[in-house]
């Protein structure tokens, strides 16, 4: 659910940013994720995974997952539209996709460990 709303965020804010402001996909995409990942951190922390680990050893992490994510959410936009030739939705609908999976890789084993139900021993 939060993952979801993260990316409808990004998609809703990467769109905006392209057509009104006339930014580049890439800036537009970076943008729109930076301002989701306090959304998302929140939200993955206390509602997805539930977890009850210290704020300084997971928030480091999420930080580096994110900018995996900021990467991929500004590279797979720019890949669409710039090598394949397509719409700019159609780039970010792609990114939509391919980047909440990765990270929900990313924050279940290894930001969000401590969380209820894992069976992490840490």
């Amino acid at each position: 659910m939060i993952g979801g709303l993260a990316a409808l965020g990004y998609f809703i804010i990467s769109l905006l940013l392209v057509i009104y402001f006339s930014l580049s996909v890439a800036t537009a995409g970076l943008i729109a994720y930076l301002v989701m990942i306090p959304v998302a951190y929140v939200g993955h922390k206390s509602h997805t995974f539930q977890s009850n680990g210290l704020h300084r050893f997971e928030f480091p992490r999420f930080i580096f997952s994110a900018v995996i994510g900021t990467i991929l959410s500004s590279l797979i936009p720019w890949i669409f539209t710039s090598i394949i030739y397509l719409k700019p939705a159609i780039g970010f609908s792609v990114a939509c996709i391919a980047v909440p999976l990765i990270n929900f890789i990313l924050l279940k084993k290894y930001v969000f460990v401590h969380s209820v139900g894992s069976n992490s021993n840490d």
